[in-house]
């Protein structure tokens, strides 16, 4: 995977709830002219939900900015360096994503 810049935004508690944060996200980035044909969208999940409760869980709504761009307004910068990753495609009920 090629390096990424992001803007992410952080939420706390079950993974569930992440896509009203990606609305946010999203708002932010539609007002600043970023939502562009190669935009790419992340979802980091930072902890294990079968050793940590729910309302503990972090994860991050993320995605792709240009490099003249700086996030401000609330979402940060984050920037992932380039790195070998496995990727995997699920079939089957969201329900059972996990």
């Amino acid at each position: 995977l090629a390096p990424l810049r992001l803007a992410v935004l952080d939420h706390r508690g079950p993974y569930e709830g992440i896509g009203a944060v990606f609305d946010r996200l999203n708002a932010w980035a539609a007002a600043r002219g970023l939502l562009r044909a190669e935009t790419r969208f992340f979802a980091l999940y930072l902890n294990d939900p079968k050793t940590v409760p729910p309302a503990e869980l972090l994860s991050q709504a993320g995605l792709t900015i240009p490099a003249d761009c700086m996030p401000e307004g609330g979402p940060r910068l984050l920037e992932v360096p380039a790195l070998r990753c496995a990727r995997l495609r699920f079939q089957g009920p969201y329900a059972e994503l996990e």
